[in-house]
């Protein structure tokens, strides 16, 4: 974490949503002092507005990767969403409270994991022949999470739109759509390799350790420890396979939560489970509406099953 990155994790939470809410009391001031600005003026304050728009959609992207990840260190697996305490019905609680899809909040997230985590600073996103920077839209980053390999994809996007500044986010989807989706018998990797089991069983010690220290933890961290290792221990598989597994041991039986324990765009998913019911593998139904809460909007809800 950066020096002014601590230095505003440690003033108080009001003081930095003042500071966003007087951008956008701002704003009307902005507009209407345009007329008297020369033309140089005003192409550096639509330059300045273009940048403040790509952080203001960076900043809530990482605000629901961080809702994600406080849902699940509360615990929860799929198949607890019957009771409304699994990882999808928390995240469709905290949608509804902001008024957007669940969707929204699992491909914000996976937008910051993808792109923006590991790399911060401005000096890391730089690439050969072009920079992450060129791409202000967040459509880029849509197109690109479609893909089999997101973050080369980004890159490619960042080149061709350093090359041809017309490169434009429908080119990008052109791009994208020009690749086909694997087939169901691709093989995927297992997710336990050497490094992966070194910081797992130091995870466990840990977990331990705090359940020692603090006793009151010692549900929370089984819970946790129990939710890692369904993840840990998925072994090689086809694409068929793990989301045959998904659904029939973890109990994720529905579009997004699939796509997202895939950690693959749900685009490419549905496909993928369209297939798998076209082939008679799977087979669908649409949610009754017994099952729907009473107030629920929104269509019905596609579960998948084994038929």
């Amino acid at each position: 974490m950066s020096k002014s990155a601590t230095a505003i994790a440690t003033e108080p939470a009001a003081q930095t949503i003042d500071w966003m809410n007087a951008i956008d009391r701002r704003a009307d001031e902005i507009i209407q002092a345009l007329p008297e600005r020369t033309e140089e003026e005003v192409l550096e304050i639509r330059n300045s507005a273009r940048a403040l728009g790509r952080a203001a959609w960076r900043i809530e992207a990482a605000c629901d990767a961080a809702i994600l990840d406080r849902v699940r260190l509360k615990g929860g697996r799929g198949k607890r969403d019957v009771d409304e305490v699994g990882v999808d019905a928390a995240v469709r609680k905290v949608a509804a409270e902001l008024g957007v899809a669940p969707r929204t909040i699992y491909q914000n997230a996976q937008i910051h994991k993808t792109f923006f985590e590991e790399t911060p600073e401005r000096a890391c996103r730089s690439i050969e022949d072009g920079t992450l920077d060129h791409l202000e839209e967040k459509e880029f980053y849509k197109a690109a999470l479609r893909s089999p390999e997101p973050r080369e994809t980004l890159e490619h996007f960042a080149r061709q739109k350093a090359e041809d500044p017309n490169f434009s986010t429908g080119d990008a989807w052109k791009v994208v759509k020009g690749r086909a989706v694997p087939p169901l018998h691709t093989e995927l990797p297992a997710i336990a390799d050497d490094a992966v089991m070194r910081a797992w069983r130091e995870y466990i010690t840990a977990g331990q350790n705090l359940a020692q220290v603090v006793p009151a933890a010692g549900e929370s961290i089984k819970y946790a420890i129990d939710d890692i290792k369904y993840i840990i221990e998925t072994p090689a598989q086809t694409v068929q396979g793990r989301i045959i597994s998904l659904i029939q041991n973890q109990g994720i039986n529905e579009l997004d939560p699939i796509a997202h324990a895939m950690q693959q765009h749900r685009d490419v998913v549905k496909v993928w489970l369209n297939r798998m019911v076209e082939d008679g593998t799977l087979s669908s139904r649409q949610q009754i509406a017994e099952e729907r809460a009473p107030g629920a909007r929104g269509p019905a809800r596609t579960y998948y099953e084994i038929a």
